[in-house]
């Protein structure tokens, strides 16, 4: 991406409406108002122009020298990489309002299903899903490396879809989604181990892992509902892990054991 100028903080109502770009995100449609024209570029193909301002997302609500520190701070490379980090946040309270949520974890497909490896940002989402691929080519796609879009079903179940936030390795495939099969808590130890937990012992955690910009006491009740369901719905597990290969080893036995398990309990 070129170099980008410094996007005014108080923008021109031209300048606004010549910056509206709207997409689908796992179905619901979003509406943007970019500050910066070059913000839309960071999207890849996601977005299309829009001429209608209703309930556009403009995600900047901070002065310009919190931008700086991001910039500074996070490693982002101008201000319109800025303002694409920050409208996942955004995106993911308007999503929220739609049964749907952006979470921070590294989605991929293995039989048939959608399995999440869930992490803060440097906690071994990608080693994860690095080593799948190296040790299971055949058996694997990743979905998106960093920021999945989970919707909930009529039918109460979840679908994992893809998103343009896909990390700094730029993973995922915009063209799969499948249903959530589970979701892998990572944490970071001295030995590798791997946990099933309880609602109540995942669900802070969990929570935490979800986008939102806390600042709606209603959008967080309908998102502890969201995630209420998640909970009773899908079976989640701790990776206390070295980052190694047999970590991942030790996942796919989980997994595989896990599967079985449910195949032959389907059967009576």
């Amino acid at each position: 991406m070129g170099e980008c100028e410094p996007f005014p903080l108080f923008p021109s109502k031209r300048a606004m409406k010549e910056d509206l770009y709207t997409g689908t995100f796992a179905g619901a449609q979003l509406t943007f108002a970019f500050r910066h024209p070059g913000t839309a570029r960071c999207f890849q193909g996601w977005l299309k122009p829009a001429c209608n301002p209703s309930e556009a997302i403009n995600p900047i609500r901070v002065p310009l020298s919190d931008c700086e520190y991001w910039i500074r701070e996070y490693g982002m490379k101008d201000d319109c990489d800025t303002e694409f980090g920050m409208s996942v946040y955004r995106a993911s309270d308007r999503l929220v309002k739609k049964n749907r949520c952006v979470v921070h974890g590294a989605a991929m497909v293995w039989r048939e299903k959608a399995w999440l490896f869930m992490a803060d940002s440097g906690t071994g989402k990608s080693t994860q899903l690095d080593h799948w691929k190296t040790l299971w080519p055949e058996e694997v796609q990743i979905l998106n490396g960093d920021k999945p879009v989970l919707r909930l079903e009529d039918d109460g179940t979840f679908t994992v879809h893809p998103s343009p936030w896909k990390g700094k390795e730029d993973w995922g495939d915009d063209s799969l989604s499948a249903p959530l099969g589970g979701i892998i808590l990572l944490k970071k130890n001295n030995k590798n181990h791997i946990d099933f937990l309880s609602p109540s012992g995942c669900a802070a955690k969990l929570l935490s892992l979800f986008f939102f910009s806390f600042e709606d006491r209603i959008l967080l009740d309908a998102l502890c509902v969201l995630e209420e369901k998640i909970i009773s719905s899908v079976p989640i597990w701790r990776l206390s892990n070295l980052g190694d290969q047999e970590s991942s080893r030790l996942t796919y036995k989980t997994l595989l054991a896990w599967c079985e398990k449910m195949a032959n309990k389907d059967n009576y």
